[in-house]
Parts: C-alpha cells; structure tokens; sequence
C-alpha cells in the first residue's frame, strides 16, 4: 500500500477529510495541504496530465511528500501527484520545470524520467499571403514553397485569386511572418499576416474525413 498526495494551494474545507501537511518553508510562507488516496499499487496511477512529467526517485533515506515538494524547489502550481511506496517515490511536475525539479530531487536519491504526459493539442492559426491565382500562383508551387518553409505541418489552403491562406501552428506564426516578411513570389511580395475581416469563416486545422 502507499500513499499519493496531490499538493493543493488553498485549505481545503473543514469537512472534507483532506489533511493538512508541513510547511514547505519559513522563508516562502506557504502551508502544504493534501489528501490522501490509498492506491492498491503504483501502477493504479493515471498518467501525467498534458504539461507534465513524472520523475522517479530511489530514496536514499525515507521521506515525507513535504521533504520531496521542499527539494523540488518549486511553485506549488508546478507540482502535481506526489507518491511514496517504500524506497521508492514518483513526483509529477510540469514539463518547464522539471529540469529544476529533477537537480534538486537527486539530493533525496537517484532520479529520473519515468514517463511524459501527453502533449497538447497545438493550436492553429490563419497565415495570409498576399499572393494568387490572379499572380500566377498555383497549389504545386504553393506546396513546394510552404515545403522550403519553417511552418512544418499544414492545415487548410484556400487559393484565392488575389491571396492565400494557409492554417499552420500558432507558435510558428512569427516565424513564418519573419521568413516571408521580404519574400516574392511571381513577382509579387507576399506580404504575411492574419487574415482580413471576413476573409474566413472556417477554421484552420484541417478535420480530414470529419469536416
């Protein structure tokens, strides 16, 4: 049997059951609160959420989930589950701070990357492009263009006449305006940007068969 502690930020109410834990520090004056669940083995464990990973950590001494919270050496909004089984224990933290996280828990044991949560949904975003079927511009050479480009993978195109417009990842985005800003194509300077008002009324993330 063991313990699996999910940290929270705020008391939780008098009848929950939920029972509060040690303080994390003087110096950042923040009480630990936690409720327990009894797990019947480590593997019972759901996944990381999406924006977590899960390190593992062989105990060199036994340990508290304050002590393991305490030497991550980060914020509370960055920690999730905490579980200890024995010499062992697993501590779900988010994907940016996990570097951080994983220096200060090898001072407790041996630690590691057990495992991942799944990645986010990228968002998509419109990519305008002053260029058309009226300038010569056809879906080949548009594909081959977008091909050479940073923008990786694509939504939709709509090859309009006197533009297009392209669905890409929305981190790419100023990439994509930066790498086109001085570009011409056919002649005509591309001019990258978001789409004019009206000039869409779908979305830019290509559906397949579901649309």
């Amino acid at each position: 049997m063991f313990t699996c502690i999910k940290i929270l930020k705020h008391p939780p109410h008098p009848h929950s059951g939920a029972i509060p834990h040690q303080r994390l520090g003087e110096g950042q004056g923040l009480a630990l609160r936690a409720y327990l669940t009894a797990c019947a083995a480590m593997t019972d464990l759901q996944p990381p959420q999406s924006g977590f990973v899960r390190l593992s950590i062989l105990l060199d001494k036994p340990c508290t989930p304050g002590d393991l919270a305490k030497a991550c050496g980060v914020d509370l909004d960055h920690l999730g589950p905490i579980v200890i089984d024995g010499d062992q224990a697993l501590v779900d933290v988010t994907t940016e701070e996990a570097p951080v996280a994983r220096e200060g828990l090898k001072t407790l044991g041996a630690t590691q990357l057990q495992s991942r949560g799944k990645k986010p949904d990228p968002k998509w975003a419109w990519l305008r492009m002053a260029v058309g079927r009226n300038h010569g511009m056809t879906i080949g050479q548009f594909r081959r263009i977008m091909e050479r480009s940073p923008c990786g993978p694509l939504g939709k195109i709509h090859l309009n006449n006197t533009h297009t417009l392209v669905g890409i990842h929305e981190e790419i985005f100023n990439e994509a305006c930066s790498y086109f800003a001085d570009m011409k194509i056919n002649g005509i300077a591309v001019r990258p940007g978001r789409p004019e008002q009206g000039e869409v009324t779908d979305g830019p993330m290509y559906l397949g068969n579901k649309e």
